[in-house]
């Protein structure tokens, strides 16, 4: 098994291809995360995606399996239960360059159809 500097730098190594699936933010957790993984563990995610669909989530979880030739567990960030959002977040560890929005990507402003959609009343343009 790797460690977590290995498994963050193949990580950091293949972000343009992560990026590919709408992957915002992308963080190993658990066992890897701690140190304390072995030959038989699992390697543990957590994603954001700015664009979350059934195709992008398989095929993150597909290549992350390929890259590390073991099985995946891969958790969207805001499915987490309440009672595990603090300890999972508190062990996440980031890749490098899959920290936030991905390229490309904007944020909207607080009104307009990046934040509302184009039939919400604080949208800009919106026709009655």
């Amino acid at each position: 098994m790797l460690n977590r500097d290995e498994i963050l730098e193949r990580l950091a190594a293949n972000r343009e291809r992560i990026r590919g699936f709408g992957v915002r933010s992308l963080a190993v957790f658990g066992s890897a995360a701690r140190g304390e993984a072995t030959e038989d563990s699992d390697l543990d995610f957590l994603v954001e995606f700015d664009r979350k669909t059934f195709d992008n989530y398989m095929g993150l979880k597909e290549l992350l399996e390929e890259l590390f030739a073991c099985r995946v567990d891969l958790v969207i960030r805001s499915a987490l239960k309440p009672r595990l959002r603090a300890p999972v977040l508190a062990e996440a560890v980031h890749a490098p360059g899959l920290q936030g929005p991905a390229r490309g990507y904007r944020r909207g402003c607080g009104s307009g159809p990046g934040v509302h959609g184009r039939n919400h009343p604080r949208a800009v343009g919106r026709r009655p």
